[in-house]
């Protein structure tokens, strides 16, 4: 393992910082009092000298490596360098002696600020039903697309199944996942976590914070996503006191996705 405490002085020349591959950092950044860690691809067996530079090719510490070993993962030979008594706030480069340069990473109180936003958009770029998600209300809007399944509004049960049942309308639910089936469980588990969410923090996701279609309406933007996600929910459950416990909807990412697809399989149930 690297040591906390890497060798440190003041040298009077900078390393060469041509960027190499071979050095590698979290290009995401480093939190200010957090352990901090690069990963050198080098065959050596002995330690290399590192510093770390600022923009300006300005030394602000310097050490050595530690020679880790064969990467299990990589199934590259590595170093590691600890820079962990770094804690001065900027933007930095990772210099090793006779290889090269990172890329530029920060040092900085705090790498996710927009995290509580990015992880409410997921559900928005998820949902399935009659709307495209449209670029404007995506943290990135690269990926916009049209609606997944749009027709799905009178479907029947596979096989007949459920005999006497009326077909279904499955509009109004998120995408579990890239399968993008539908299930039940996950969807009732997910809203009541939101739903139990706006109940501790009402000032999280007011109306207009997260910029949904819906915002605007009064209600906060939480709300409106539960409502949006737990819609198909209500038109499937209690038939004969059962819960559909998993919905599967066929799916090609080609043209043929936005259209209308009318074939969908319940497999099994749940009771309660």
């Amino acid at each position: 393992m690297p040591s906390s405490s890497p060798t440190t002085r003041s040298p009077t020349l900078s390393f060469d910082a041509t960027y190499s591959d071979k050095v590698r950092v979290n290009q995401i950044g480093y939190l200010r009092y957090a352990t901090k860690i690069g990963v050198i691809v080098d065959d050596s067996t002995v330690s290399r000298e590192f510093q770390v530079q600022d923009s300006t090719g300005a030394v602000l510490l310097a050490g050595t490596t530690s020679v880790y070993g064969a990467d299990g993962a990589s199934e590259d030979h590595v170093h590691q360098a600890d820079f962990t008594a770094l804690e001065s706030l900027g933007a930095y480069r990772l210099v090793v002696d006779g290889i090269g340069s990172s890329l530029e990473f920060n040092i900085a109180p705090n790498l996710y600020p927009d995290l509580p936003h990015e992880s409410m958009n997921y559900f928005y770029f998820h949902r399935m039903g009659t709307m495209d998600i449209e670029a404007e209300h995506l943290i990135d809007g690269r990926y916009a697309r049209a609606a997944l399944h749009p027709g799905d509004d009178a479907v029947p049960s596979y096989n007949n199944w459920c005999v006497g049942c009326d077909d279904f309308d499955l509009q109004g639910s998120w995408a579990d996942a890239g399968d993008f089936g539908i299930y039940t469980v996950n969807h009732a588990i997910s809203a009541w976590t939101l739903l139990n969410l706006n109940e501790m923090f009402p000032t999280a996701f007011e109306d207009g914070s997260l910029n949904l279609p819906e915002s605007g309406n009064g209600f906060p933007d939480v709300l409106d996503e539960v409502d949006y996600g737990s819609r198909f929910v209500r038109k499937v459950s209690i038939i004969s006191l059962y819960l559909f416990g998993l919905i599967c909807k066929p799916h090609v990412l080609t043209e043929v996705s936005t259209s209308s697809l009318s074939t969908l399989i319940f497999q099994g149930h749940v009771t309660f």
